[in-house]
């Protein structure tokens, strides 16, 4: 096992003010602030533990920076100090009325706990399906509702897509006690961290990342994880689609039972890529993140089931070796991706299949049919990617 296979490195991120462009030495990679030399480069670096007083913490970062599993963590530290902490995922929700009773039930279940104060975590801003002022405005009102000087909330989102106008209301409702901070890079230190869970020669890794110019996909974790996934092949690859093409295809041929050894059976990989694919469409464009094996009664709101999406050129075989491959992680019976940008890599391959204006249907809001959904965004940059008339189209 080791970082390229799923398992997560207890390493210390780094956050800055929103606005703050972190200070470099290479391109790309981070100057580690624990280091006495370089401390002094980004005075203003911080961890999340350093902001607890806060009454409000919003946490922005690209795709693949790590800020979901951030959070996560945070949430887990708190927990462990004994306080009261409850995390919802906005991105399985489906419409306003889902995320509001989301929030409901979190806040009944710390009343009736009787905690004193309650951390209200609250990820995936970025990726429900519904309109974005909707959510907003949901938020908006169930979260001002509460007293600031007993409930604390923390957001993460896309930097793109966060609403100002909720970073507002939030900053109002605290008293200006609110923050806003960007999620910086890996330093060299953490990639060779994660690096040695997979490799022996981290010095080499290094070397080859420098040579290659490719820092900055490098000091992403996503994009690392799909780097040490692809560390067999000759050589890194410089591009970001090879980097996710070469990394998507180490997944999709590891078993998440037995990472360590490279499955000899089971389908051939364009079956189980073109399996991948069509998952991807389903669940990036229903809004459910959510995969089980089986359709169930009562549950087909929010799981996407492989016995659903079976075609005559894509078996249930194909689809449940994705299932059980490293694109897809454990969340209990069901599974999720790995990482929503491998969805949305996946999702724009496929769509990248049908004609221009079938695609464009899928990814526009159909009230207004020349606007691309916000949360759908990087999906149509990938899909300018493969496809000129996409390109032409996007701009």
């Amino acid at each position: 096992m080791g970082f390229a296979d799923g398992d997560r490195v207890p390493w210390t991120r780094w956050w800055f003010p929103a606005g703050t462009e972190p200070a470099m030495l290479e391109v790309g990679i981070l100057p580690d602030p624990f280091n006495p030399y370089f401390r002094y480069l980004n005075p203003r670096a911080s961890t999340l533990e350093a902001h607890e007083e806060r009454s409000v913490i919003v946490l922005l970062a690209d795709a693949g920076m790590g800020k979901s599993y951030e959070l996560e963590a945070e949430t887990q530290r708190l927990q462990t100090l004994g306080q009261q902490v409850e995390l919802v995922d906005l991105g399985e929700y489906l419409d306003a009325t889902e995320v509001r009773s989301a929030i409901q039930e979190a806040v009944g279940r710390w009343q009736r706990s009787g905690a004193e104060r309650l951390t209200l975590a609250l990820d995936g801003f970025d990726e429900p399906l519904f309109s974005v002022r909707n959510l907003t405005d949901v938020l908006k009102r169930e979260l001002t509702a509460l007293d600031p000087s007993r409930v604390r909330v923390m957001i993460a989102s896309r930097s793109s897509l966060w609403s100002a106008a909720l970073g507002d209301a939030m900053s109002a409702w605290s008293k200006n006690q609110a923050v806003t901070l960007m999620l910086g890079p890996l330093s060299e230190d953490q990639i060779r961290v994660a690096a040695g869970t997979d490799l022996d020669d981290t010095g080499t890794v290094m070397a080859n990342i420098r040579a290659a110019g490719i820092g900055p996909l490098a000091a992403r974790p996503i994009t690392l994880r799909l780097l040490l996934s692809a560390a067999d092949a000759a050589g890194l690859p410089d591009r970001r689609s090879e980097v996710y093409r070469l990394g998507v295809e180490g997944l999709v041929e590891e078993n998440n039972a037995r990472r360590q050894e490279r499955r000899l059976d089971g389908p051939p990989l364009q079956s189980r890529l073109a399996a991948a694919r069509r998952l991807a469409v389903a669940t990036l464009l229903t809004g459910r993140m959510r995969v089980v094996r089986r359709s169930r009664a009562g549950d087909a709101g929010h799981s996407v089931a492989l016995d659903q999406l079976t075609t005559h050129s894509v078996s249930l075989v194909d689809l449940e070796a994705v299932f059980d491959s490293a694109l897809l992680s454990n969340d209990g019976e069901a599974r999720r991706w790995t990482h929503r940008s491998i969805e949305e890599y996946l999702c724009a391959l496929q769509l990248s299949e049908l004609p221009l204006q079938s695609a464009v249907s899928l990814l526009t809001d159909p009230s207004a049919p020349s606007e691309l959904l916000p949360q759908l965004a990087d999906t149509a940059a990938w899909l300018a990617a493969f496809n000129e008339d996409w390109l032409d189209w996007v701009v």
